[in-house]
C-alpha cells in the first residue's frame, strides 16, 4: 500500500502578506456576549439615575441621550469604523421585529416660537497698530434688523401624548410608548426602521436614523464643534462641511421641550425601546433582573398659556452686519 503522504498535493510556495504586531487574539466573545455587555452598560446607567432625585430627572437627560447614542451606535448604526452588533442575520435567527413611529393625527395646533426679533443698530470696532497696538480708526458698522421663528404644529412625534395639561399626578413622559407604536405591524428589519420618516423640517424629511447619527457624531468625545452652520466661501473643512449639510437636523435637535431638548428626548426613546426589545428577547438571554426603563417626567405650568416657555429654542442668529434685514422662519411638523 502506498504510504499516505505519498498521495497528498506537493506544498507550494506561497507569499502572504507581511504582518507586524502580536498574533495574539484578544476578546473573542460571541455576538450575543456582546450585546449583553452593551445592555449591561446602559442598565448601569439607567440605575444611576432612576437613584437620583426625581426633580433631577430633566437635568440629566441629556447625560442619558449620550449614553443611549453610544448603545444605538453598538447595535444598529453601521461605518467604516464600527460594525454594528444586530446585524440582518442575528435579527433573523432572533426574531426581533420592530414597531413603527405611532402616527400623529391632524388634530394639531400650531405653536410660534420667536427666539430672535430685534430691529438693528450700530456696532462700534476700533482699529490697532499692529506696531503699537494703539488706536488708528474707529468703524461704526451697521446691524440689520433681525427675526427668527418657529412654527411647530403640535404635538411633535416622541410626544404623542403630550396634548393637554399635564399634572404632577399625570406628567408628560420621555419614554418609548410616546414614539412607537406597539399595535403596528412590526417590520422584521432595523434598516426601515431606522429610516423611518420622524419629522417634516420646513420641506426635508428627518428620519430617525439622521437625529440618532447626528447625536452620536456630536456629542461624544473629539466631536466637531457646532454651535455655527455657516462657513467662508472657498473653506475647504471638510468636517465644518458635513455640519453645515446636516444644519436643519442640528437646528431641530436644539427645539426644547420642558427642558429637554428635541434630539436628546428621541435618542433616549429609540435606545429604551430598543433595551425593552432585546432584554425580553430569548436569544440574548439576558438577567432577570435586567431593571426597569426610567421615564422621565415633566409637569410645565400653563402649557398653552400666552407668554409659555416650556417650548423654546436653544440657539440665535449671527448679526446680520453690513445692514441687511434677515429674517428667517422654519417649519416643523410630524409627516401627514
Amino acid at each position: 500500500m502506498a504510504d499516505h503522504a505519498d498521495t497528498q498535493p506537493p506544498i507550494q510556495p506561497i507569499q502572504f502578506v507581511p504582518m507586524k504586531g502580536s498574533p495574539v487574539i484578544v476578546g473573542q466573545r460571541d455576538q450575543a456576549q456582546r450585546i449583553r455587555d452593551a445592555i449591561t452598560d446602559l442598565q448601569v446607567v439607567i440605575d444611576g439615575c432612576a437613584a437620583q432625585p426625581e426633580n433631577r430627572l430633566v437635568e440629566m437627560a441629556a447625560s442619558l441621550a449620550r449614553h443611549c447614542s453610544i448603545f444605538l451606535r453598538k447595535m444598529v448604526l453601521n461605518d467604516s469604523h464600527n460594525r454594528h452588533l444586530l446585524d440582518e442575520d442575528f435579527c433573523r435567527t432572533a426574531g426581533l421585529r420592530f414597531d413603527r413611529i405611532r402616527r400623529i393625527s391632524d388634530d394639531r395646533r400650531t405653536l410660534t416660537l420667536v427666539p430672535v426679533d430685534s430691529s438693528g443698530g450700530f456696532m462700534q470696532a476700533t482699529k490697532l497698530n499692529e506696531e503699537t497696538r494703539q488706536p488708528e480708526a474707529v468703524y461704526r458698522i451697521p446691524i440689520g434688523p433681525q427675526r427668527l421663528s418657529f412654527d411647530v404644529q403640535w404635538p411633535l412625534p416622541g410626544m404623542a401624548d403630550w396634548r393637554s395639561q399635564p399634572t404632577p399626578e399625570n406628567p408628560w413622559k420621555i419614554g418609548p410608548e410616546e414614539l412607537f407604536d406597539a399595535q403596528s405591524s412590526p417590520s422584521p428589519g432595523y434598516d426601515a426602521w431606522l429610516g423611518q420618516q420622524l419629522v417634516m423640517f420646513d420641506n426635508r424629511g428627518i428620519t430617525l436614523k439622521d437625529v440618532i447619527r447626528v447625536v452620536v457624531n456630536t456629542e461624544g468625545a473629539h466631536s466637531p464643534p457646532v454651535e455655527r452652520l455657516m462657513l467662508p466661501q472657498g473653506d475647504e473643512d471638510k468636517t465644518r462641511f458635513r455640519v453645515i449639510r446636516d444644519g436643519e437636523i442640528h437646528i431641530l435637535g436644539h427645539i426644547m421641550v420642558s427642558g429637554v431638548r428635541y434630539s436628546h428626548a428621541i435618542v433616549i426613546e429609540a435606545a429604551m425601546y430598543l433595551y425593552r426589545q432585546l432584554t425580553r428577547n430569548e436569544s440574548i438571554s439576558t438577567p432577570e433582573d435586567a431593571g426597569e426603563i426610567l421615564q422621565i417626567n415633566s409637569a410645565p405650568e400653563a402649557v398653552f398659556a400666552a407668554g409659555q416657555n416650556w417650548l423654546c429654542f436653544d440657539g440665535g442668529l449671527g448679526m446680520a452686519l453690513g445692514g441687511g434685514e434677515q429674517s428667517i422662519t422654519h417649519t416643523v411638523r410630524a409627516p401627514r
